[in-house]
């Protein structure tokens, strides 16, 4: 539109002169160029106006019928080409399908860049009788100061797996460095069905709840809760008023958001969501056979992303 305005209001009272310069001489040539020019450019801003009132008319029906988001959507996929950037802490297991190996595809299908930072390697996850574990506690410092070296912000950090106090320390040193603080996702990973794992101890309990005041959303299963606020695990099925009260608890270690997964309800498991400012929310699901290690790690990851 702007070339074809351009060559109207210069090109054609230029070929126009020296057109009619070779039929009907210099002085009416210079006559009829001037006449040209104002009306070339009269065209040219009325063309504008009406182009303007037709869409400003036509805009109310396109936006109706869906037409100008499609097109909007088109062009941001073509202006924002990078996805973004979700920092996963989390360990990686070989033989089972959970941590890191699920999180990454889960993300990624999210249309979400996962950087992965491993907390150590397993070969299996610890459902099986043996398992081999590589403990990466001694390289995550100098894995966070190798990122810093890029500059690059985050959009977002989850937080799985953690096998040591130190490890908790490691992380937290980096996050509180971080200029700009992204979204920040912990998965408090301690145990499940009323018992706390074989390596959680007492000791790590305690700093885990120091680590989740930073989190903004934190997904504690039931029994993870309870070790956080020194509950002791139910063995009924918990009311809504003893879940509001962990929840409480929780969000006065500093967490903003909480969301107790796997509450036993009957035939059914409920996610308790709250934030701080007292706002709740529950999903509940039917239960589907036996547990499955890894599902955990998909619904943060869902969240996350």
């Amino acid at each position: 539109s702007i070339s074809g305005l351009l060559f109207n209001v210069i090109f054609d009272p230029l070929v126009g002169y020296f057109y009619k310069l070779v039929i009907l001489g210099k002085p009416a040539a210079e006559v009829t160029l001037s006449i040209n020019i104002a009306a070339t450019s009269i065209n040219a801003v009325l063309s504008v106006i009406v182009a303007t009132a037709v869409y400003m008319a036509l805009r109310p029906v396109l936006a109706k019928s869906n037409m100008l988001p499609r097109l909007g959507k088109r062009m941001c996929m073509k202006l924002n080409t990078l996805p973004p950037k979700l920092l996963i802490i989390n360990d990686i297991s070989g033989v089972g399908r959970c941590s890191m190996s699920v999180s990454l595809p889960v993300v990624s299908a999210c249309k979400v860049q996962g950087i992965p930072v491993p907390t150590s390697v397993f070969s299996n996850h610890t459902g099986f009788p043996t398992h081999l574990k590589i403990d990466l506690t001694g390289q995550l410092k100098d894995y966070f100061a190798a990122l810093n070296i890029l500059s690059m912000n985050w959009d977002g950090i989850y937080c799985g797996y953690l096998g040591a106090k130190e490890q908790l320390h490691a992380i937290s040193d980096y996050y509180d460095s971080l200029t700009e603080k992204p979204l920040f996702i912990i998965d408090p990973v301690m145990g499940d069905h009323g018992r706390a794992y074989q390596h959680i101890t007492p000791e790590f309990c305690n700093h885990m709840k120091d680590f989740v005041s930073r989190g903004d959303i934190i997904t504690p299963n039931l029994t993870e809760a309870c070790l956080l606020t020194d509950t002791p695990y139910p063995e009924h099925d918990c009311t809504d008023s003893e879940l509001s009260a962990i929840s409480k608890k929780l969000h006065a270690l500093g967490a903003k958001k909480c969301i107790i997964t796997g509450c036993p309800k009957g035939d059914t498991f409920l996610n308790y969501i709250s934030d701080s400012s007292g706002n709740v929310d529950t999903v509940s699901t039917k239960k589907a056979g036996p547990g499955y290690p890894g599902t955990g790690d998909i619904f943060v990851s869902i969240v996350s992303a």
